[in-house]
């Protein structure tokens, strides 16, 4: 069967000739009429089957003379992988202590980074310990002041039901009366305290009860005079409900109002100034 045949030369083992089937076609190797040119002018076919039996033969004593190249080639195939193996192993034993190393790394980092950072607030903490030193030293001498502001403050709140007495009337009923007529007034009325058993404070008068030091500076800017009834005038007119009538033949207070309300932003001003000759009054009037 000529297709098994060609089959059977395909698959031949040739790597597994027996040396008993080299023994027996040796002597036709030999034969100088079995070569490829002899038996060509007999027949082609047996042309074929000659030179495949020639290339056994070389293949065999080539395959013989590679055999151990391939068994070492095998070996160092099989060391190469052994060897690869571990080199693999060692490379993620060396990626373990390198991701390690950078965990440490990066936690030295870190540390050193808290260190500057404390040694920073060590240095702040420092500084302002030095400065709350000085700030307590400097405050030492204000300890005195400072008792003596709290002893006046606590009989200021123990009297201030008197005391915001006194002041009301003042503001309600003195505003009219001069200076001699007030202190008066004053003293009755701190008798009468005394009488009922009210806390006040031995000596209340509008500006000690009522007066802003700074508001007096200002209005002492604007014009106001510096003598104590001008300045109780001032405080009436703070205080009042209504709008004060200004018995004033000197003009005194009249300026101080117009320098006091110059003295305001623009938009905060308000004031319109006008005479009983002017064609506008009683509409200025009603305007107000």
């Amino acid at each position: 069967d000529p297709p098994k045949f060609l089959e059977s030369l395909f698959s031949y083992d040739k790597d597994n000739i027996p040396d008993q089937v080299i023994d027996k076609i040796q002597p036709y190797i030999d034969n100088p009429d079995f070569m490829p040119d002899a038996i060509k002018k007999v027949s082609h076919a047996c042309t074929s089957i000659c030179q495949w039996v020639r290339a056994m033969h070389k293949y065999h004593f080539v395959a013989r003379g590679v055999e151990p190249k391939r068994q070492a080639l095998k070996a160092a195939q099989k060391e190469l992988e052994a060897t690869q193996k571990a080199l693999a192993a060692a490379k993620k034993e060396l990626e373990e202590v390198e991701n390690g190393i950078a965990m440490l790394q990066a936690r030295f980092e870190e540390c050193e980074a808290k260190k500057v950072e404390l040694a920073n607030n060590v240095q702040t903490c420092s500084a302002r310990l030095g400065r709350a030193e000085k700030l307590i030293g400097g405050l030492a001498d204000e300890k005195d002041r400072w008792a003596e502001s709290v002893k006046s403050l606590d009989a200021k709140l123990t009297n201030i039901v008197g005391d915001v007495l006194v002041a009301a009337g003042g503001v309600a009923y003195l505003g009219p009366f001069t200076g001699e007529y007030r202190i008066d007034m004053m003293g009755q009325w701190m008798k009468d305290l005394a009488d009922r058993a009210l806390p006040h404070s031995p000596s209340s008068t509008l500006l000690s009860i009522l007066g802003d030091p700074v508001a007096i500076r200002t209005w002492q800017i604007a014009g106001l005079p510096r003598d104590n009834l001008s300045v109780e005038n001032g405080i009436v007119t703070q205080f009042s409900n209504r709008w004060p009538l200004f018995i004033d033949p000197q003009g005194q207070a009249n300026r101080w109002v117009k320098n006091k309300v110059w003295l305001l932003p623009e938009k905060e001003r308000g004031l319109d100034v006008v005479k009983l000759t002017d064609r506008d009054f009683l509409r200025s009037l009603e305007n107000a």
